[in-house]
């Protein structure tokens, strides 16, 4: 079990004093034109039946499930009010029994279907019923939260996973949310002597910035505190089965990815290395090319 400590922002300011990564967020008039125009025709026309046809194939959409990512957004974070967001970018949900962006459930069956025809024939009623836009002080709009990585945010939905659904169904390309920033975890403790090996290992190889101290505490006993100055992404961290699913995300979501550099030596840090399990653990034990020499690999 990974347990988040207190942490700084990515600033080391007051929350308050942070400035937003966005621009202003547009009025109500605006986001009905912008929703109104970016809708392709060929979805406009689409019947309710056909609808639910196309949300059935949603599924196929990236998407990351809970247990991969909760851990990351374990913190509270620094509130960015109402933001436009790109609907591409907001790639999960903490909701546990969210499968993918087609999921339903029964006492809700065919909400996504309703909110998609409410925004392909947008009105000023219809949008703020979905946005909640002119009452923004109820807090009743769509809430994200955003985690910032080396190519750009991505974003996970905290409440109205069914609204974001009803959004991609729509093919709606910016929504207006309220977003909560994630900061750059500083500090993160375990009991696992495993987990604590893999971050010396992590650290060897340069993924991680840092130095890992030993507490014992008379009701848990001992564990681990890893104290993070960098990381090459924000996950490195976690266990080994969460970083590589979390890798092959990022690289496929950001296909024109910068290569990542060790912090220690500057090399890069080959792709392969970080998208396979097997890979991952022949360079982390600093047996790369053990690896690529492996007649068996794939």
């Amino acid at each position: 079990m990974i347990e988040s400590q207190p942490i700084s922002t990515d600033t080391g300011k007051p929350l308050t004093e942070a400035k937003s990564d966005f621009l202003p967020t547009p009025s109500l008039e605006e986001i009905v034109s912008e929703i109104n125009s970016g809708i392709p025709q060929e979805v406009k026309i689409l019947n309710r039946d056909e609808l639910i046809q196309k949300h059935r194939e949603l599924g196929k959409l990236p998407y990351l499930s809970h247990e991969v990512f909760w851990e990351l957004l374990d913190s509270k974070g620094q509130d960015l009010g109402v933001n436009m967001v790109d609907t591409k970018d907001i790639v999960g949900s903490i909701s546990p029994a969210f499968e993918n962006w087609s999921t339903e459930y029964d006492y809700r069956k065919g909400r996504a279907v309703d909110i998609a025809e409410q925004l392909i024939n947008p009105t000023l009623e219809s949008v703020d019923k979905v946005f909640h836009i002119t009452q923004p002080k109820l807090e009743q709009g769509i809430k994200l939260r955003q985690l910032s990585t080396p190519e750009g945010n991505l974003f996970f939905v905290i409440d109205g996973s069914h609204r974001v659904a009803g959004c991609k169904l729509a093919e709606v390309k910016r929504i207006p949310a309220f977003v909560e920033k994630i900061p750059e975890i500083k500090e993160i403790s375990t009991n696992s002597n495993i987990l604590k090996r893999d971050w010396e290992e992590r650290i060897k190889r340069g993924l991680i910035v840092g130095n890992i101290e030993e507490v014992t505490n008379e009701d848990e006993g001992k564990s681990f505190v890893l104290k993070i100055e960098s990381q090459v992404l924000p996950w490195m961290f976690l266990p080994n089965h969460q970083i590589v699913k979390l890798n092959k995300f990022y690289f496929e979501h950001f296909p024109d990815v910068r290569s990542l550099r060790s912090y220690v030596n500057g090399e890069s840090i080959p792709k392969e290395a970080l998208i396979d399990g097997t890979a991952f653990s022949y360079y982390l034990t600093n047996k790369w090319e053990e690896y690529i020499s492996r007649g068996d690999k794939k």
